[in-house]
């Protein structure tokens, strides 16, 4: 989510600048001409075409974290995660977080994301099933934990990136 942040906000300067500075520009010929008519139309029209660039970087945003799953991942971690952990009795002290590069299709409509949780001893396994609720992940039903033999699942040896989930009490 931290990327999505950092790219919205790029593509927020980058469309807002040049506005901002037009409407600098036709503030400052208004005063220059002394033309005092168009200066109020000319501000609250960059005004009003500012806000309109901001409330659509909000929702398209909004869209967005609920649209890619990984994201949609990555929220329900922070949230649940480290109740997740305390509740299999897993180490909660400097672990990572990490999610599978592939995204899997089962059967009944979901997909499902794998997740390792990386500590300084061990690393566990969880795996989440996330179904499409109109134009919005949801998760499923509660993460599965993978104990003991990985045989069955061959998903967790294939690769794995880092996220930035702050696991929070």
């Amino acid at each position: 989510m931290r990327d999505a942040i950092i790219v919205f906000t790029g593509i927020g300067v980058l469309i807002l600048l040049p506005l901002v500075f037009w409407g600098i520009r036709s503030l400052l010929e208004s005063r220059k001409e002394k033309d005092s008519r168009y200066l109020l139309l000319r501000l609250s029209g960059t005004i009003l075409v500012c806000a309109l660039v901001i409330i659509l970087l909000v929702y398209i945003y909004n869209f967005t974290l609920g649209y890619q799953l990984p994201l949609v991942a990555e929220r329900y971690l922070q949230k649940e995660g480290y109740a997740l952990l305390k509740g299999q009795g897993w180490e909660t002290d400097g672990v990572s977080v990490y999610f599978s590069e592939n995204i899997y299709d089962n059967e009944d409509g979901t997909k499902t994301i794998y997740i390792q949780f990386q500590g300084v001893e061990e690393s566990n396994y969880i795996s989440l099933d996330m179904k499409m609720v109109g134009n919005r992940w949801e998760v499923d039903s509660p993460p599965n934990i993978i104990l003991g033999d990985n045989e069955d699942y061959p998903e967790i040896n294939k690769r794995f990136y880092p996220v930035g989930v702050k696991l929070t009490k």
